[in-house]
């Protein structure tokens, strides 16, 4: 016990090659950023959102910064939309296609856009 705490505060590195395989619908943090960002409208319909900018852990809730597409934003400069990534509100992902798709909870997004 002493031992391991003196590695406390370090980050851990593990090659990718030594990561253990995921579920479907699984993904690991280092793999979020970058995920383009789509909103599922009630009708199925899909808009795009934006980009996964960075991936946090506060107090155990995974929160994705995500920066919004110009359009989404509607003319607000500097604007990043902090996202709670419950299974509740993550519909989809899609690896392979670089997408996640997101339902957000009434009214979230409109706090930023």
């Amino acid at each position: 016990r002493t031992e391991a705490e003196k590695l406390r505060g370090l980050d851990l590195l593990v090659p990718e090659k030594n990561l253990p395989p995921l579920e479907e619908g699984e993904a690991y943090l280092h793999e979020l950023p970058g995920l383009a960002v789509f909103v599922l409208a009630e009708d199925g319909s899909e808009s795009e959102l934006g980009t996964i900018l960075s991936v946090s852990a506060p107090a155990g809730q995974e929160l994705w910064t995500i920066t919004p597409t110009a359009a989404a934003a509607s003319g607000r400069a500097n604007v990043e939309i902090l996202f709670p990534a419950v299974p509740e509100f993550v519909h989809a992902f899609d690896l392979p296609r670089r997408r996640v798709v997101i339902c957000p909870p009434p009214g979230l997004l409109d706090l930023y856009l």
